[in-house]
């Protein structure tokens, strides 16, 4: 956390932008929709979660640009990336392992940090939403186990 903290710093000075690229990179990045669309597009085909995810990103990208500026672009090319990865990694394993109960619980650990991140925008308390990012692994890892051990 903060070794993001010194990035956020030297990247938006004292301005806001620090603040609203990790605020905006967090929302586009650990969303049900940004994990489960390019799985869904890579293992089945179906394009829907993607593009609704894409409509959902275009609307909050006009409100922190208004707010934040032209920096918010930056967010583009690291969405692309992760979200590509993400389609890559699930395009070459296997589309078996990507079950819907699987699907299910990235989506309930995506959904808890989105709204860590808005209780944290909202200033009701101070999550550090960073932190929990490990999170989203313990589904995997959890299935993964559970496919080795054949339970």
């Amino acid at each position: 956390m903060q070794h993001f903290d010194r990035l956020v710093k030297r990247c938006g000075g004292k301005s806001q932008l620090g603040k609203g690229l990790a605020t905006g990179l967090l929302l586009y990045c650990i969303g049900a929709l940004s994990i489960v669309g390019p799985v869904m597009a890579a293992v089945k085909g179906d394009q829907t979660m993607l593009m609704t995810n894409a409509m959902l990103d275009l609307v909050t990208a006009m409100v922190f640009g208004a707010s934040f500026g032209w920096g918010m672009l930056l967010c583009a090319p690291v969405l692309l990336c992760w979200q590509g990865s993400i389609y890559l990694v699930a395009k070459f394993l296997s589309a078996t392992f990507f079950s819907g109960p699987l699907i299910t619980e990235i989506s309930i650990v995506g959904g808890f940090l989105i709204a860590t991140t808005g209780i944290d925008l909202l200033k009701i308390r101070d999550l550090k939403t960073l932190n929990l990012l490990p999170a989203l692994l313990i589904p995997i890892i959890f299935f993964m186990f559970k496919d080795l051990i054949g339970i």
